[in-house]
């Protein structure tokens, strides 16, 4: 039950410093305002959208479901650490509903974020390089100075050239264009002006004030093996104080941004709105490389922080915590591992480990509606029993007086397994490493699931089983048991509905050509039928016989439902697995039939439909055709590169004339208007299956302007994309 407050707060990375930092001032405040804190992040921040790692990690990217939680009485957005695009725009789009928050926005003002609810607060870029440059004129008499900030249009980078310019005309020094390096905000750009230094392309000023702490350091690093001697030759100093320069030489000067100030503002913000708000002045750090005498305290500080990071990497590279996980039999084995190796999550006073009750048989868990089941890994609680709660439920896992708890994701590819939950009595947060703690946790728990699977397999070897072991699918006895246990219970003005699937295409045309290839096709087609008819009470997917599959309801339906969820059906078997990529729009033929109850011989209908479908044969295809075939399956699954009609004659050696009406006779629709079906059924899939924005949606699917796509999404399905993303589910589940 819920015993105060609970504040979330959204980041990406959070044990980054720049975060840690902040949540130090948020939680502090928030424990003297008798206050919990929900930290909901997550655990790889990849930059880039079109890198492998965002894809490959995009399941833990749910764990931003959390904010949905009714238990959260206001929101704080560290907005600056989420960098992928992607990513930005599911955030984007589920703030939007949550409107009826508070929202504190610690970032630069940002439009997309500019919501009725939201407050930005953050430090002032301006003011601290400001102080920066004047340090540099007043204390060392620099006249003639550089600055290398970032991405020339970023407004932080533009933001730390204008306090480096006013720091200049205030102190009577001429601003000089040419003296503005634009760099990327890493060391990558430290290190090209230091070569551009070395080699005479730029003059050598008296000093160089960097617009990050990474910058100046690929800069010393350069310039420690060349003639240049810092400071005697080069004053240089850094802005941000990332923790990093005894990495360095000489001791780089820095500036320290207040963060910890900007974190106690955003909860005393959310406690009363009206409370004043001032950008939070930082501190000189200072090192050697700008000719000041670095504090010895601060020094032992950061070595000590250091220390500890060194201590705790070496104990888990010498760990054998992930071996020890995949050897174990059952969940207590597993849970008792954990707790051997809870010293290497550094300070937490608790974790619990929260599984989603079908974490080992469900690819689909849900955070709205499937049930977690967690304990404590500690051993001073492993007395306590196992509880219940859904995700949303954040206060079922809080106890005790007001702490922080760090809300982790436990995933292992596409599956959602959980949460991990820790727990911190003090201002901190968790290292690092724990991305390699909790790795190893996923990979045992991965490995667990197998072995049971493996374990289900055997015993089910002789056939006797109710579900198919490839497809998890119920087997022709078990599906007529199921089938008429539910007939059975039904109300006399009920139906039975049936639809059947059956592939249009051979294997072979398909491109089906080894056994795991089959395997992972038939995986992905009883996929999509658990996908379209999850949440639907009394349906059963079935496999009556080999390549059969069938799909029976018993309730009231109407023929819009039914239509609906054939359409489900269809965008699901598109894209259900990233194995299955040898479909198109027509692979699979979906019939679907109503039956009065009264009377009803389920298994004679069922043998009817199953000779019915063994008795059909695909038609015979040229090998013009089967060009054709391979062309609209790259067309379905490729929609940077769909090429025009004019160069698919060119690479099939077809006239223009000849491709548009063998493709028009062969698939029943034009290749243009294919081309438009193939991007807005991907369309269906993301709105379906993800939280992205339409925004984003719109660019994997190819479309370069929103506008575009929101016309050709219409014109197809007579709906917008948020409308089709609410009332095609809605429709099916309400009606069926």
């Amino acid at each position: 039950m819920k015993q105060r407050k609970i504040y979330g707060v959204i980041a990406a990375e959070a044990s980054s410093i720049e975060q840690r930092q902040i949540l130090n001032g948020i939680i502090a405040t928030a424990q003297a305002h008798n206050i919990d804190i929900a930290v909901i992040t997550n655990i790889y921040n990849p930059y880039d959208e079109n890198d492998r790692d965002y894809k490959e990690f995009f399941t833990e990217n749910r764990i931003y479901e959390l904010i949905l939680s009714p238990e959260l009485d206001g929101l704080i957005l560290i907005a600056e650490s989420f960098t992928n695009k992607h990513l930005q725009g599911v955030m984007f789009s589920t703030l939007k509903k949550r409107l009826d928050l508070p929202l504190i926005v610690i970032s630069m003002y940002t439009p997309e974020l500019d919501l009725p609810n939201a407050t930005f607060i953050n430090t002032s870029d301006f003011n601290d390089m400001f102080e920066i440059t004047s340090h540099m004129i007043e204390k060392h008499g620099c006249t003639n100075i550089d600055i290398l900030t970032g991405f020339s249009g970023n407004p932080a980078a533009e933001d730390r050239v204008q306090g480096y310019r006013r720091a200049l005309e205030q102190h009577g020094l001429t601003f000089e264009p040419e003296r503005v390096h634009w760099g990327d905000f890493w060391t990558t750009s430290g290190d090209q002006l230091a070569k551009d230094y070395i080699s005479g392309k730029y003059p050598l000023p008296q000093a160089l004030v960097c617009a990050n702490d990474y910058m100046a350091f690929g800069l010393l690093d350069a310039l420690a093996v060349s003639p240049i001697r810092v400071p005697e030759d080069l004053a240089v100093t850094g802005y941000e104080n990332v923790n990093e320069r005894i990495y360095h030489t000489p001791l780089l000067s820095t500036y320290q941004r207040n963060r910890s100030e900007l974190g106690i503002q955003a909860v005393l913000r959310l406690e009363d709105p009206t409370h004043p708000f001032e950008s939070p002045q930082g501190t000189w750090v200072a090192g050697a490389s700008c000719g000041c005498s670095a504090d010895p305290e601060v020094i032992n500080s950061e070595l000590n922080w250091i220390r500890t990071r060194i201590n705790h990497e070496y104990w888990t590279s010498y760990s054998n915590m992930e071996m020890r996980l995949t050897l174990c039999e059952s969940l207590e084995e597993f849970i008792a591992e954990m707790t051997r190796h809870l010293f290497l999550v550094r300070y937490a006073s608790d974790i619990q480990l929260c599984l989603f009750e079908k974490w080992h048989t469900d690819e689909n868990c849900s955070m709205e509606n499937d049930r977690l089941s967690f304990r404590s890994i500690a051993g001073w609680r492993q007395e306590e029993p196992m509880k219940t709660c859904t995700p949303m439920q954040l206060s079922e896992m809080m106890y005790g007086p007001p702490c922080a708890y760090y809300f982790t994701p436990l995933f292992f590819r596409k599956r959602l397994m959980g949460l991990n939950v820790l727990r911190y009595d003090h201002p901190d947060c968790f290292d690092p490493i724990y991305r390699d703690w909790l790795k190893g946790v996923s990979n045992g728990l991965e490995f667990l699931r197998m072995k049971n699977d493996i374990q289900y397999l055997i015993r089910r070897r002789n056939g006797s089983g109710s579900y198919d072991s490839v497809t998890g699918l119920l087997r022709p006895t078990a599906f007529l048991r199921e089938l008429s246990a539910a007939i059975s219970h039904a109300a006399p003005e009920e139906q039975m509905l049936l639809l059947t699937l059956r592939s249009s295409y051979t294997q072979t045309e398909l491109h089906l050509q080894t056994e795991s290839e089959r395997i992972a096709a038939a995986k992905a087609v009883a996929d999509a039928m658990q996908s379209a008819v999850r949440g639907i009470g009394q349906m059963f997917c079935g496999l009556p016989a080999q390549g059969c599959y069938v799909i029976a309801g018993i309730g009231k339906y109407t023929d819009k439902a039914v239509s609906e969820l054939s359409e489900l059906l269809h965008v699901y078997l598109l894209y259900s697995d990233e194995a299955f990529i040898t479909t198109v729009p027509d692979s699979f033929c979906i019939t679907a039939q109503q039956y009065a109850l009264e009377g009803i011989k389920p298994e004679a209908i069922l043998a009817a439909v199953t000779d019915e479908m063994k008795q059909v044969r695909p038609p015979a295809y040229t090998s013009d055709d089967l060009q054709l075939l391979r062309l609209r399956i790259r067309l379905y699954h490729d929609f940077e590169e769909q090429p025009s009609a004019e160069d698919c004659c060119r690479i099939l050696c077809f006239s223009e004339g000849y491709f548009r009406t063998r493709y028009k006779t062969l698939f029943g629709v034009s290749y243009h208007q294919d081309c438009i079906h193939a991007r807005i059924s991907y369309a269906k899939y993301l709105l379906l299956t993800t939280q992205l924005s339409v925004s984003a949606i719109a660019a994997q699917c190819g479309y370069r302007e929103d506008n575009y796509f929101l016309r050709q999404f219409r014109r197809e399905t007579g709906l917008t994309p948020n409308q089709f993303r609410k009332v095609l589910p809605a429709n099916v589940h309400g009606e069926a």
